[in-house]
């Protein structure tokens, strides 16, 4: 849409607008009908000015369906142009929602409304708005019983209280009552029964959930989390939904977690963090809580707490902003009452000084008739008079209700925001305890570190005695012979003579053998010249622990020995040593 195009609507319906006062009285919904149709086209600019000149007319309009139109699309444009201030959308759609309810004529406005505001509470973890926006669902169900979108969107509602149970409690069955609501919703796919409704974008994430949940378990069904992952990835490659990408690349990283591939989910994770930079307008903040979270359990997997610590720091920050936002919310909805107190009241006031006009007028004109109609303006005052104390009376009575309800309404929300601070200061409480444990668990680590020692003393003593047992076979045959056949038949036995050790092995002599006694410090046994071998010829730790059917933690503490034996530092690398004297 074009300038000119757009300067001749705004004229269009200004020239509409001063034909005559009905056709004003519809201005309102005028301009919201333009706006919707120009945000349904593309065109966001132009729908924005078009709001903002509905807005002139929103407080002196009497259209309910115009108002309810405004705020719906108020709400939807903050939420997707100005994530930052969602807040404000929000409570936009909340009054939708309340003129959209008088109404009643239109239940998939309503629909899509409870859809947006599910979204939010399932981020705050608003039970008490989990469960009226749920009741209203489910009571507009009976009213509209065929309509699978919104059995859809009830299956997910009640998914949200498990989730937050699970979130808390950690409880595994919370899990399977998660899963069986996102298992009705996905039979309701699979069955044809949601063809045509555009719903791909929330099915392709409902697979997804479906791995993620399931993954979680402490013994996942890994042929069921393949199998959601594959469909979700059919439907997703044909959408452009940026949001089902980020959650499949967060679920393909949980999964790789349950399965002990550390070094694969740290890498999805990390992509994953990319994609929430890119599309920080789905609720980021929950998404990053939730990669970091995975962060820092891959990490304390791996041992490194120091890691794993920071970013549990990061989630807490972001779940910091989410309570925040919470708590603007409240803060947000807390002074919009107000101000509709003051919108009331100065209505109240206005409708009562016309009413008063009204009666003087009426008055003045008694007063010029006095001298002909005098017992006949005597009856009509009376009448009048009594008719003024009633209303008065009864505004009054008004007055002192909606006093009373908005008094009730700001303890309320200063109850939720107390509750709000009391669940963070619970967190903060849960932080210090995990440090302690950290502690606890470091000097675990330490006396562990003490017993290695203990026992490669040990090994070093036994070695030695097999070392003095092995030198009658040494007057025989060579050392250096001996060993190689040794090391030659451990790698025909395990299948490694495909990756050219048996050539490297054979560059190895008595001479080696010689320089490695000489740069020992003190008597070197034959296993450990076996070991020396092996790192020289270049197999792996893991290959080196099966060979001799020993852990690859022995074989990093035999390594650690080596190094300290050879008077190696902490950063000399110890195949480059060895290899440097064949």
């Amino acid at each position: 849409m074009n300038n000119g195009q757009t300067a001749s609507d705004l004229d269009s319906i200004h020239n509409i607008i001063g034909l005559n006062t009905p056709i004003k009285e519809n201005t309102l919904f005028s301009f919201c009908t333009l706006a919707h149709m120009n945000m349904n086209a593309g065109n966001m600019a132009y729908a924005k000015s078009l709001l903002d000149s509905a807005t002139v007319y929103i407080d002196e309009n009497k259209d309910i369906k115009g108002t309810a139109l405004y705020h719906y699309l108020n709400g939807l444009y903050i939420i997707q142009h100005n994530p930052d201030n969602s807040n404000e959308g929000y409570n936009h759609l909340y009054k939708s929602l309340y003129y959209y309810e008088q109404l009643g004529d239109n239940p998939n406005m309503i629909i899509n409304i409870i859809q947006v505001l599910a979204n939010e509470v399932s981020i705050r973890e608003d039970t008490v708005s989990i469960n009226n926006i749920l009741a209203k669902a489910v009571a507009l169900n009976k009213q509209t019983p065929e309509n699978k979108t919104l059995e859809l969107l009830i299956n997910g509602l009640h998914c949200i209280p498990y989730k937050i149970n699970y979130k808390n409690n950690k409880n595994e069955n919370t899990i399977d009552s998660i899963l069986f609501h996102k298992k009705k919703s996905i039979e309701m796919y699979e069955s044809g029964q949601l063809n045509g409704l555009g719903m791909e974008a929330n099915i392709s994430l409902l697979y997804i959930h479906m791995a993620e949940y399931e993954a979680m378990k402490k013994e996942p069904d890994f042929s069921l989390i393949n199998n959601s992952i594959i469909k979700a990835k059919e439907i997703a490659e044909k959408l452009n939904y940026p949001l089902a990408d980020i959650r499949l690349s967060y679920a393909q990283s949980l999964i790789n977690y349950a399965k002990g591939n550390l070094t694969q989910a740290e890498k999805l994770a990390f992509s994953t963090n990319e994609l929430i930079d890119n599309y920080r307008k789905f609720g980021y903040q929950q998404l990053y809580v939730d990669n970091y979270e995975l962060l820092s359990h891959i990490y304390e997997a791996k041992e490194n707490h120091k890691t794993a610590l920071e970013y549990e720091e990061l989630k807490s920050k972001y779940e910091l902003e989410i309570r925040n936002n919470e708590i603007k919310t409240i803060e947000l909805q807390f002074l919009t009452d107000l101000k509709d107190a003051e919108v009331t009241n100065l209505k109240t006031q206005n409708s009562f000084q016309k009413k008063t006009t009204s009666f003087i007028t009426i008055t003045c004109i008694l007063l010029l008739i006095v001298t002909i109609l005098l017992l006949l303006l005597f009856s009509a005052k009376q009448k009048s008079l009594g008719h003024h104390n009633e209303l008065e009376k009864k505004a009054k009575d008004d007055a002192n209700l909606k006093l009373k309800l908005k008094k009730e309404q700001t303890e309320k929300a200063l109850l939720e925001k107390y509750e709000v601070l009391s669940d963070f200061h619970l967190k903060e409480m849960e932080l210090i305890g995990k440090s302690k444990e950290l502690e606890l668990l470091e000097a675990e680590k330490m006396e562990l570190d003490r017993q290695v020692e203990r026992y490669a003393e040990k090994i070093e003593e036994y070695e030695q005695s097999m070392h003095r047992q092995q030198q009658v076979n040494e007057k025989e045959q060579s050392m250096c012979n001996i060993i190689k056949e040794d090391i030659e038949q451990l790698i025909n036995k395990y299948s490694y003579e495909t990756k050219g050790y048996i050539p490297n092995l054979n560059k190895i002599n008595d001479a080696y053998i010689n320089c490695l006694r000489e740069k020992y410090e003190g008597q070197i046994s034959v296993q450990y010249i076996k070991y020396c071998i092996c790192f020289t010829i270049g197999m792996e730790i893991n290959e080196v622990a099966e060979c001799f059917c020993i852990e690859p933690a022995s074989v990093h503490g035999l390594r650690y020995r080596l190094k300290k034996k050879f008077g190696l530092g902490t950063d000399e690398n110890l195949e480059l040593f060895l290899k440097s004297n064949v």
